[in-house]
């Protein structure tokens, strides 16, 4: 009896649904949110500042309830945003996302070419970006006002408070909870 070729080689092997499931069931989880939000959406971050991910906001926020550690969303500091243009960092509608650091009543210094937050360092400040073109300072030491909120991480690459100050509370556009990093 001759084997049949033809047959073997239109058997399938079966196919992993898991991985399937999940990105299907993600896609209707994320547009079910969208749909129903109102003033909450998601977004896609694809800068080195925090993870890269997609993350849901919120801008139907309180201000007074923003804290230290949460990922708030502003728009580029007006005195900045012409140099970050110019250095295709990011387009011209395009937002930060930073974790707050220090907010009314904190002590933060940025004196010595190094970021302290209540004593706590958040790494140096970089007299030139990776291009060699020179980087704003912003020189402080002192109490955080009321109405005020410093965004850093601990990289002395990321474009933060550093570089431009403090934030005004007023200005948070939405606070960022991530979704799906990696």
């Amino acid at each position: 009896m001759e084997k049949n070729i033809y047959y073997h080689s239109l058997k399938r092997k079966p196919v992993n649904l898991i991985p399937v499931l999940l990105v299907l069931s993600t896609f209707i989880f994320i547009t079910i949110i969208f749909i129903n939000s109102g003033k909450k959406y998601i977004v896609y971050n694809h800068t080195d500042s925090i993870p890269k991910g997609f993350y849901y906001l919120n801008n139907d926020i309180d201000i007074e309830s923003v804290k230290n550690g949460d990922l708030v969303v502003f728009d580029v500091p007006y005195h900045v945003k012409e140099m970050v243009i110019n250095r295709r960092w990011l387009n011209v509608s395009d937002t930060l996302t930073k974790p707050v650091s220090a907010k009314a009543g904190d002590f933060v210094c940025t004196n010595n070419k190094t970021v302290i937050v209540n004593n706590i360092s958040y790494g140096s400040i970089e007299e030139y970006d990776s291009n060699g073109r020179e980087m704003p300072w912003f020189k402080y030491c002192g109490i955080v006002k009321k109405g005020d909120v410093f965004v850093f991480i601990d990289n002395s690459k990321s474009f933060d408070s550093r570089y431009y100050g403090p934030i005004p509370a007023a200005e948070i556009i939405a606070k960022a909870t991530p979704l799906w990093i990696f």
